[in-house]
């Protein structure tokens, strides 16, 4: 089955590891993987990684970017 968070995704808005990981349905775990591997750039802000929901668009090949 097919789940659509586009609508979940605001362009600027700044995620934590755990609030990407809640909108892509899988474990921080694997969004750190995903940041070693280059396939998600984060920002970096006090120590915190923060992922753009742009970003997470890209990752996702939906939307404008």
């Amino acid at each position: 089955q097919e789940y659509n968070v586009s609508y979940l995704i605001i362009d600027e808005k700044l995620s934590t590891a755990e609030e990407t990981a809640s909108l892509l349905r899988c474990k921080p775990n694997t969004v750190y993987t995903w940041k070693y591997q280059k396939k998600l750039t984060p920002n970096k802000s006090g120590g915190k990684l923060l992922f753009k929901g742009k970003e997470i668009k890209r990752f996702l090949n939906i939307g404008d970017f």
